[in-house]
C-alpha cells in the first residue's frame, strides 16, 4: 500500500525508458536533450504519477528543455571526506517543527544557471549570500562567473565541479585574489570564459564545514540545526526527469543514482508529505517549481549528501545568543492560561528578535518580545512551543516546551472579573488542581546553539 513516503517510493528503473526510449543503466548526466520534449512526454510523466502515487505535480518549464548536463554539475569528488571539518549539533537539540529562512529575510533572489552546468558555483554562492544577508542585513549579488573562470581546480560548465568556499578563505585565484567578487565585476555569462582577474573581493568567509558527523548524509536533525545555527545549507542531490519537471507539491521520488546536482536547503516543514520535507531553493530560475523552490522529502534522491555549511563574522562578529532562562511548560485545565517566558544575552550591539511557534507554525510576528502568555487555553492551544531569539548579526538559537490542556471548567468567580481575581483563582485553582491530580508538567526544550567543529 502506497503511503506517499520517499522510502517507499517506486525506485524507477524505467525513468528515462519511458520517456526516451534509453536504457534505464545510463550514467550520470545522460546527455538527453530535453528540447525534443513533448506534451506526450508531460503526459506520460502525469500517468506515473497517479500509477506511482506521486505528493508533486509536474508541467512543462524552460529549464526542462535543456540538456541535463546543462541542468547538472556537481561532481563529488571521491575522496571529499578526507581532511573535512565537521560541525555538529549540540548533545541536546530538539528543533522547531517548521522553520523558513525566507519568513527570517535570509534569502536572496533565485538565480538562473541557464546553459552551463554550474549548479555547483551557484550553491556555493546561494549559502554565502545568505550568510551575508542574514549576518550584515545586506542583500548582495555576488559572481558565480568569477568562481567558474577563475578556479584552478578545473570546475566548469562541461565538467561541473564541487564546493568552492576555500577560495572566500584561503585559496587563491589565478591573480592571488582571494575572497568574494561582485557580480558586477564579473557578470555571469553562462560560459567558460577566460578569468580576467585581478578583480576587487569585497567579502571573506571565516571558515566552511561539512554538517554531521562524517556521514555521507547526514541526520534529518543535524541538518535542521546547521540551518537555523548557520544559515542555509549547500547540498547534493539526485536531478532527473521528474526533477526537471517538477511542478509543485512534495517531491517524493527516489532515484539511487549517483548525485548530480547541488541546491540550498533553506528550511523544512515536518507537517508535509508522509514524514516531512526540506524546502529547496534550485538555480534554475523562478519559472522552475514554486518560483524557484521545491518541497522534496527527507531523503529522498539523496537530497542532503555533502551538506556543507559557511561561517561568515559578518561586519559586526558575535557568537550566538545564549538562552540564560528557557520557557517553562505546564499542565492546565480548558480555561486557564499560561505565561512562558525565555531569557537571552547577546555579545553585540543591538536588540534581539523574538517569535513565537507553536507545532511549527507562528503565533507571534518576528518582533515580539520574550513573554508569550496563552489566555483562557482552549484544546486547540495545546502543543509544542517554541521561541526563536534572532541576534542583531542574525545568529539564532531556538528553546521550546510543552503545553497541555486538560478538559475542564473555569470557577465562575474567575469569570466575573480578568483582573486580579483572576490571578488569584489561576494560582488558587492550580494549587488544588496539582494536589488533588498530581497534575505533570510536560517539557520538551530545544536548544541550537552553535555545536562542536572538528
Amino acid at each position: 500500500m502506497w503511503d506517499g513516503s520517499c522510502a517507499n517510493s517506486l525506485k524507477t528503473a524505467v525513468r528515462w525508458a519511458v520517456l526516451f526510449g534509453i536504457s534505464a543503466g545510463l550514467a550520470v548526466c545522460p546527455a538527453v536533450a530535453f528540447a525534443q520534449a513533448t506534451s506526450d512526454d508531460l503526459d506520460l510523466l502525469r500517468q506515473r504519477a497517479e500509477k506511482e502515487g506521486w505528493t508533486f505535480s509536474v508541467r512543462d518549464n524552460p529549464a526542462a528543455h535543456r540538456p541535463l548536463e546543462q541542468l547538472c554539475g556537481l561532481k563529488v569528488p571521491p575522496n571529499w571526506r578526507k581532511g573535512a571539518r565537521w560541525v555538529a549539533p549540540p548533545a541536546k537539540f530538539v528543533p522547531p517543527s517548521r522553520f523558513d529562512w525566507r519568513d527570517w529575510g535570509g534569502c536572496t533572489e533565485v538565480r538562473d544557471q541557464r546553459s552551463c552546468g554550474s549548479c555547483w558555483a551557484f550553491a556555493t554562492v546561494g549559502a554565502v549570500e545568505s550568510a551575508i544577508l542574514i549576518r550584515d542585513g545586506v542583500a548582495v549579488d555576488l559572481s558565480e562567473q568569477w568562481l567558474i573562470s577563475c578556479n584552478t581546480d578545473e570546475y566548469n560548465c562541461t565538467d561541473g565541479g564541487w564546493w568552492a568556499f576555500d577560495y572566500y578563505i584561503d585559496k587563491p585565484d589565478p591573480c592571488d585574489g582571494v575572497g568574494a567578487v561582485l557580480e558586477t565585476a564579473f557578470p555571469y555569462t553562462a560560459l567558460e570564459d577566460p578569468c580576467g582577474c585581478p578583480y576587487p573581493h569585497e567579502y571573506v568567509l571565516g571558515s566552511w564545514g561539512f554538517v554531521g558527523g562524517e556521514e555521507d548524509i547526514p541526520p534529518v536533525y543535524a541538518i535542521k540545526w546547521a540551518i537555523m545555527a548557520y544559515g542555509p545549507v549547500t547540498v547534493g542531490v539526485y536531478a532527473g526527469s521528474e526533477f526537471a519537471f517538477y511542478a509543485n507539491g512534495v517531491f517524493n521520488v527516489d532515484i539511487s543514482d549517483e548525485v548530480n546536482h547541488a541546491g540550498v536547503l533553506v528550511g523544512w516543514d515536518d507537517a508535509l508529505g508522509a514524514n516531512g520535507a526540506w524546502i529547496l531553493r534550485n538555480s534554475w530560475d523562478t519559472d522552475w517549481g514554486m518560483s524557484g523552490y521545491m518541497y522534496i522529502a527527507y531523503g529522498c534522491s539523496s537530497v542532503g549528501l555533502g551538506a556543507a555549511v559557511v561561517d561568515y563574522g559578518g561586519e559586526t562578529p558575535g557568537s550566538n545568543p545564549v538562552i540564560t532562562q528557557q520557557p517553562t511548560g505546564a499542565s492546565i485545565p480548558q480555561g486557564f492560561s499560561h505565561a512562558f517566558r525565555i531569557e537571552a544575552v547577546t555579545d553585540n550591539t543591538g536588540t534581539l528578535r523574538y517569535q513565537w511557534f507553536r507545532d511549527g507554525e507562528p503565533v507571534t510576528g518576528d518582533l515580539s518580545g520574550p513573554l508569550y502568555s496563552v489566555q483562557r487555553a482552549r484544546p486547540e492551544d495545546q502543543g509544542a512551543y517554541t521561541c526563536v531569539v534572532k541576534s542583531p548579526t542574525g545568529r539564532i538559537v531556538s528553546e521550546g516546551a510543552y503545553l497541555e490542556v486538560r478538559p475542564g471548567t473555569v470557577p465562575a468567580s474567575c469569570l466575573l472579573s480578568w483582573g486580579v481575581t483572576a490571578c488569584a483563582c489561576l494560582v488558587i485553582g492550580w494549587l488544588r488542581i496539582g494536589a488533588r491530580r498530581g497534575a505533570a508538567v510536560t517539557l520538551r526544550q530545544a536548544g541550537a546553539g552553535k555545536g562542536t567543529a572538528s
